[in-house]
């Protein structure tokens, strides 16, 4: 049980040894409730990096033989964790809130952000927290480091990534996930170009298939790649980039920079696109051994089938992931043709309370998360902006955003939005009117 007068923990404190007393024992006390039999409900935020993460925990529950009920809310309802043990994976919630799930659960285990004031562990809890944007992954990893197979890890690493919208991350202690997937054999790395799987694709695929960097003119377009290639004197197109001399090469990614930089100027530097990449060391049948790649593919996966089935994509990942495997390529064809619909029109831009508030026309229903990921990569819009997107369907604000923007203070967000909105999806809130958006907005 933990102290009722520990702090609770903030796990980017922690170096990649994970040592330390009070990390310890809520390691314990976590793997207590999982294998404990008790009824337990896991609470996830609907996101992709929470729902990769909560899946580990899921699965590990459900191995258990344990009771299990599992909801996809942004916000958890005390009442029904009322003397049941509650796993919560990203959950955003008030001090008032903690300490009343504390109270009523028979133990709860609790990461998330950290919040103002809270500053003590009450009743039968613990708290792992983070005093920053941070995806679940970091906590999950430190808490099942030891219980965790290689398709955990994968599903962990994808977490993390998809967290940094499908960038390498840059934080040391997301760094060392890598490296102690790296010490356990389940990844690779080496010195390369960021570019989803360009070490082992034809160079005019790899640029055609790439999304994050999103390539102005050339994600997509596969005859327009064949053209780029050509340009750059390359006749076999069945070549990979590294096939060809250093002029050739240095030209090409020069080339490739100024088209990532396309949208926004200066977004992507040298050291983004060129750096440590990462490969599958035991390949997954059906899926690309680059591990950027791979993230981006169970991601869609997890667009595709369904927050609520995703939640379980550990349990079943050799059904899912066979189901749709090639989901990710209907995505990028997708994603890159409303992209560039989006590119084609004016911007509506608001200011609303000191926050940039951009609006964004689509009629995509799938793929949203790794829409607004190339909407934030490309410049298009800046992580603290807040993106709406647009359809038949009215005005939506997903759960991403809302974490992204707002941080420890989204659970205040999420009561504001829930009330004013007409409709409440997995993804986020549909609002009929921007203008019922922009009303909410102004009292955060």
């Amino acid at each position: 049980m933990p102290n009722s007068k520990s702090q609770p923990i903030d796990i980017l404190a922690f170096t990649s040894s994970g040592k330390g007393g009070d990390l310890e024992e809520a390691i314990k006390f976590s793997l207590d409730i999982i294998s404990s039999g008790e009824e337990t409900v896991v609470y996830v935020y609907p996101s992709i990096p929470d729902i990769l993460s909560a899946s580990i925990f899921i699965s590990k529950v459900a191995a258990s033989n344990t009771p299990l009920a599992v909801r996809l809310e942004p916000l958890i309802d005390t009442e029904r964790v009322k003397n049941v043990n509650l796993i919560s994976i990203g959950v955003p919630l008030s001090k008032k809130q903690y300490d009343e799930i504390a109270r009523k659960s028979k133990k709860a285990l609790i990461l998330g952000l950290c919040v103002k004031g809270l500053s003590k562990s009450k009743g039968n809890a613990s708290i792992i927290c983070s005093t920053k944007y941070s995806g679940t992954a970091l906590y999950t990893w430190k808490i099942l480091r030891d219980k965790l197979d290689i398709i955990d890890y994968l599903l962990l690493l994808s977490s993390l990534i998809a967290s940094n919208m499908f960038r390498v991350p840059k934080d040391p202690i997301e760094k060392s996930m890598l490296n102690d997937a790296i010490n356990k054999g389940v990844i690779e790395e080496s010195k390369g170009v960021r570019i989803f799987g360009i070490s082992n694709k034809p160079l005019y695929k790899a640029l055609t298939e790439s999304l994050i960097p999103y390539l102005y003119g050339l994600t997509g377009n596969e005859g327009g790649c064949r053209e780029f290639v050509r340009k750059h004197g390359i006749d076999d197109l069945s070549t990979k980039l590294t096939d060809h001399e250093a002029s050739t090469i240095k030209k090409v990614i020069e080339d490739v920079l100024e088209l990532a930089n396309k949208v926004s100027p200066n977004m992507w530097k040298v050291e983004d696109l060129i750096g440590e990449t990462y490969s599958l060391k035991n390949p997954v049948e059906g899926f690309s051994d680059d591990l950027l790649e791979f993230s981006a593919q169970i991601s869609a996966i997890i667009e595709r089938a369904g927050y609520g089935t995703s939640a379980y994509i550990r349990s079943f990942f050799d059904i899912i992931s066979r189901m749709y495997a090639k989901t990710y390529y209907d995505a990028l064809k997708n994603v890159s043709s409303v992209f560039e619909r989006i590119l084609k029109e004016p911007l509506r831009e608001l200011e609303v309370g000191g926050r940039k508030v951009k609006v964004v026309k689509t009629d995509m229903d799938e793929y949203v998360y790794m829409l607004e990921s190339v909407v934030l990569t490309s410049g298009y819009a800046d992580e603290s902006d807040v993106l709406i997107f647009e359809s038949d369907k009215g005005f939506m604000i997903t759960y991403s955003t809302i974490k992204r923007v707002f941080l420890a203070n989204s659970y205040k967000a999420i009561e504001v939005f829930s009330k004013a909105s007409d409709k409440q999806l997995a993804k986020g809130f549909i609002f009929s009117s921007l203008k019922n958006i922009i009303s909410s907005l102004r009292r955060l």
